[in-house]
């Protein structure tokens, strides 16, 4: 058994990596078991340093966004005869991103490890990293097994990430295609580390910027902010994604197409974020949510919000976890109250990132 990792060199990929590191032990495995990193490479003397007492790691240079995502064609040919599983986790995270760079990274790219999982002769899964934006403007209950509800979508990152969690849905594999559609991600349940300034945290950094600002805002009994307080934020610690993914890796068990909501298993209102995240930084006003109006991006603008975060902030998706609950029964529930507080220390006591 041998793997191949895309994006291992991203936030959410180094937390896979260390998880499937720990799981796939030589003891277990055999020696002959091999774990895959493409990476480009201006990546690849700093990953030969870290890894060079690891025989399980070989780095593989390459590129998703070159038709032949592997530049060595005898060691693709090698791998492509080895692999029970493809684990594609990278792809252009960028909210304010162009639609040609976002088209390139994550549906080509997307398009090409599609290309290369037709010729591996072992292949058992594919498992690919979607994310719960593909939602886009949907009302209600969003479904697990299905993606083509008629929604749009408010930037680039979205849109392009459906079109490739379709293009994987829709495409001709003898393996069984896992879908994971990971939510909002924030730091580990342990340090609450974070790399990026990003959802959640724009929040966060804004209450510890007035938490220093106490002297206007005791004057202040009620604070109006933009959202639907019923809105479900639909945040998960990075961490837990990774154990998740960590379990179908290689597990014979995991044998049919499936698709996979990861969220917390109880997630805030945006109401409930917003009051408990003043509190952690003793801004001890009341929100009043402001509906959603032609001009609210004015609104957002003289808080210090980018427009961005609108779709969470005034969402009515509810996401279905059936699968999930199914299938990963065994993964201890991930819920708000046993992460929150590592999250509000972390922004008290680091810089906001640049």
């Amino acid at each position: 058994m041998s793997l191949l990792l895309t994006g291992s060199t991203g936030f959410f990929g180094g937390y896979l990596l260390k998880d499937l590191l720990k799981k796939f032990q030589v003891e277990t495995y055999g020696e002959d078991f091999k774990l895959y990193l493409l990476v480009r490479p201006k990546h690849l003397n700093r990953l030969k340093k870290k890894f060079s007492d690891d025989s399980r790691i070989v780095l593989v240079s390459g590129d998703i966004s070159n038709p032949d995502i592997i530049d060595d064609d005898e060691l693709a040919t090698k791998i492509s005869k080895e692999i029970t599983d493809i684990i594609h986790c990278a792809a252009l995270y960028d909210l304010k991103g162009r639609y040609g760079q976002c088209f390139m990274f994550n549906v080509v790219g997307t398009q090409n490890v599609v290309y290369f999982a037709k010729k591996c002769k072992k292949l058992e899964r594919f498992h690919y990293t979607s994310t719960i934006a593909v939602a886009g403007n949907h009302t209600g209950f969003f479904p697990e097994d299905r993606l083509q509800l008629g929604q749009k979508h408010f930037d680039h990152y979205a849109k392009t990430k459906y079109d490739a969690e379709l293009l994987v849905r829709e495409a001709d594999l003898k393996a069984a295609k896992l879908i994971y559609r990971l939510g909002v991600l924030v730091g580990d349940t342990e340090t609450g580390n974070i790399v990026k300034l990003d959802g959640p945290y724009y929040f966060l950094y804004l209450f510890k910027k007035w938490s220093k600002q106490l002297g206007i805002l005791n004057y202040v009994k009620y604070l109006p902010m933009p959202f639907n307080p019923k809105a479900v934020f639909p945040i998960v610690p990075v961490d837990h994604c990774s154990k998740v993914m960590t379990i179908a890796a290689g597990n014979e068990k995991f044998n049919q197409d499936k698709c996979y909501h990861l969220i917390s298993d109880s997630c805030p209102t945006m109401e409930q974020f917003a009051g408990e995240g003043l509190a952690a930084f003793a801004v001890n006003v009341k929100t009043i949510a402001i509906p959603k109006v032609k001009n609210i991006g004015k609104v957002l603008d003289k808080i210090g919000l980018p427009h961005q975060l609108l779709t969470y902030m005034y969402t009515k998706v509810s996401y279905d976890i059936h699968n999930y609950k199914n299938d990963f029964h065994e993964v201890e529930k991930c819920e708000w109250d046993n992460y929150k507080e590592v999250m509000f220390e972390y922004v008290k006591n680091n810089e906001e990132p640049s």
